[in-house]
């Protein structure tokens, strides 16, 4: 049973009885494990986010050492001496 079902059965029991406190109980229970998962996989995607910034910034350091010298335009070119 996946969370979904067991929030909407809990509600269906609301809806029948509502005098009845587990249902009541349950339902909170559903609600939080459901926010702990939400987190989680929150979680998995801000580590899949750095993990793909590193890569890149670990590319763009490679570029940097096989091409230490970038070709700037003219126009930033440092100054030749006379």
């Amino acid at each position: 049973m996946d969370m979904g079902s067991a929030l909407r059965d809990c509600e269906k029991c609301i809806e029948l009885k509502p005098e009845f406190p587990r249902a009541y109980a349950r339902k909170a229970t559903v609600e939080i494990l459901c926010k702990q998962v939400r987190g989680r996989e929150s979680e998995r995607e801000r580590e899949r986010a750095r993990e793909s910034e590193r890569e890149r910034k670990i590319e763009r350091e490679s570029i940097f050492i096989l091409n230490p010298e970038p070709d700037f335009p003219r126009a930033y070119a440092p100054a030749r001496p006379l």
